[in-house]
């Protein structure tokens, strides 16, 4: 009976999560982040739920998961292929992220855009070390640090995450501040037109 219940547990989180990350793709369209015209790659793209989402509304959408592509290697894409590159929970199991950074610059087109979703280590620092696959904190300034040393223009930085619940309503909801220890970052490529 415990094993039933565990199952059930799991099976709602998954659910739930799997909801999160489409409610979060709507989001991403709503503000702009993500065009009907754009060609998306998701790197670590797990269950395929923001994937499932995005293809929907976008011209192309491309997802992997390791080991299929090792974000810890050059990527294997031509340089300038995608508007938008997107790293949900990728980036703090990553030892050589300054290698990421530079790849999906390079594969990113002119104002492509990266987005990044990651734990803020300075504010769930037990969640973070308790958790054997992540190698590298981060935190707001370090993330705002890395916009800055690729020359990538910081559209949004903030902790990131809806209020409990209210994300199942409306995807609106992400744009309402909520003390949370994820961090949302998006940087644009050699900022010109973007609107």
């Amino acid at each position: 009976m415990k094993n039933k219940i565990k199952e059930y547990q799991i099976m709602q989180e998954n659910s739930n999560n799997s909801f999160w990350n489409q409610q979060f793709g709507r989001w991403l369209i709503y503000r702009g982040f993500v065009n009907s015209n754009d060609e998306v790659i998701e790197l670590g793209c797990g269950d395929k739920s923001l994937y499932n989402i995005l293809r929907q509304k976008v011209k192309k959408m491309d997802a992997y998961d390791y080991p299929k592509v090792d974000c810890e290697k050059s990527l294997e894409f031509k340089s300038n292929s995608y508007d938008v590159i997107v790293l949900q929970m990728v980036v703090e199991h990553i030892v050589n992220y300054i290698q990421l950074f530079r790849e999906c610059k390079r594969v990113l087109r002119e104002n492509g855009r990266l987005i990044i979703m990651t734990f803020d280590a300075s504010k769930k620092y037990k969640g973070f070390i308790g958790d054997p696959t992540h190698v590298t904190p981060f935190c707001i300034e370090r993330l705002k640090q890395l916009g800055i040393m690729f020359s990538m223009k910081t559209l949004f930085l903030r902790h990131f995450r809806a209020i409990p619940r209210t994300w199942k309503l409306t995807y609106k909801a992400f744009d309402i501040p909520f003390p949370t220890p994820d961090i949302l970052a998006i940087y644009i490529k050699n900022f010109r037109k973007f609107k």
